[in-house]
């Protein structure tokens, strides 16, 4: 099974350091957010990975040219432009004939993928999207009113918990037949079309949890995180 990273975006959210690098490249700890995730897809006895880029191409090529010096084989798609997570994916339809991991370049996780396979290649969907725990508690207190305005009850900074989607899909590659060539496209677009073709994506729930490194506070607050540790084994 090959691996496909998605590392096209321009980083936006996490501005102004990505005006000068793109954000898989952002250093966490020893090594940039990209190198992590290639150090976790090897752990998962993947030995091919597909990098789609755009933005700031050159500059993730350069650092990790071939793969051969990390022990795994990489090559790159580049889009011209950014053309979203599924439009990034889409470029790379010609390197994928056969059952393929995809994986967001904003996140690191600690769990193990086999299991999530294992299920996928039984059940044999289109897609398995591969989901955890996730609670977070609101900073507001939430109010529920009456037909007539009048207040029924009061939840002060309630917990929320449920499933949350990682990043992390496992793909036939019929999936890519529903992404427009050349276009910008989200992947939950792609999701809601698949699902409209009354076809059903199932969600894989695993042990373990994501490290989100999508916009500049959780960046900041995990770069510290990791410079702590980085000292402290010194």
């Amino acid at each position: 099974m090959k691996a496909v990273i998605l590392a096209g975006g321009l980083g936006k959210r996490v501005r102004p350091y990505t005006l000068f690098l793109p954000k898989p490249m952002l250093p966490l700890g020893d090594k940039p957010i990209l190198g992590h995730i290639i150090d976790w897809i090897k752990k998962q006895r993947i030995k091919e990975i597909i990098i789609c880029t755009s933005y700031m191409s050159e500059i993730i090529e350069e650092h990790f040219g071939n793969g051969e010096k990390y022990g795994i084989k990489i090559t790159y798609v580049k889009a011209k432009k950014p053309l979203g997570t599924a439009g990034q994916l889409k470029s790379a339809q010609k390197y994928l004939d056969d059952d393929f991991l995809c994986i967001y370049s904003d996140s690191l996780f600690n769990f193990k993928i086999n299991t999530a396979v294992k299920f996928h290649k039984k059940v044999n969907p289109i897609v398995t999207m591969v989901v955890c725990k996730y609670e977070t508690r609101l900073k507001y207190g939430m109010i529920e009113l009456n037909k007539d305005k009048s207040v029924s009850e009061w939840k002060e900074k309630p917990a929320i918990k449920g499933l949350i989607n990682t990043g992390c899909f496992i793909m036939k590659s019929e999936f890519l037949k529903y992404i427009p060539r050349n276009k910008i496209y989200e992947m939950d677009q792609v999701f809601r079309k698949i699902q409209e073709k009354n076809n059903k994506i199932y969600g894989f729930p695993v042990s373990g949890n994501i490290l989100d490194l999508g916009d500049r506070t959780d960046y900041e607050k995990n770069f510290k995180e990791f410079n702590k540790v980085k000292k402290h084994e010194r």
